[in-house]
């Protein structure tokens, strides 16, 4: 949910649009209807094609920030296609660390 909230304030009501312009065509991902739609492959992709919009809030940090919404999407999948085994694999560390890094923006 932070990172969608980081979406609105960068996007505002244009948001829908532009998630609809930037997955259109002939991009390999679906066109999200919402933001809500969108899966963190969406998430990564947008920010780097959109870092205009986001490096005032992230600075220069493009790397890092898609880094982080790519390794937080996998841990996801993993987590919900049951593919953790050992509860030492879900790095609550890591979500906390995110979870505060895109609300402090």
């Amino acid at each position: 949910m932070a990172i969608r909230t980081t979406f609105e304030r960068a996007f505002g009501d244009d948001l829908e649009a532009e998630l609809a312009s930037t997955f259109g065509g002939s991009h390999p991902l679906p066109v999200p209807a919402t933001v809500q739609h969108c899966s963190f492959g969406h998430y990564a992709q947008f920010i780097s094609m959109h870092w205009d919009a986001f490096e005032p809030m992230f600075g220069e940090r493009q790397d890092v920030v898609r880094e982080l919404v790519e390794t937080v999407g996998d841990l996801r999948n993993r987590l919900f296609h049951f593919r953790i085994e050992d509860p030492e694999e879900f790095d609550q560390d890591l979500l906390r660390f995110a979870h505060s890094f895109f609300t402090s923006v």
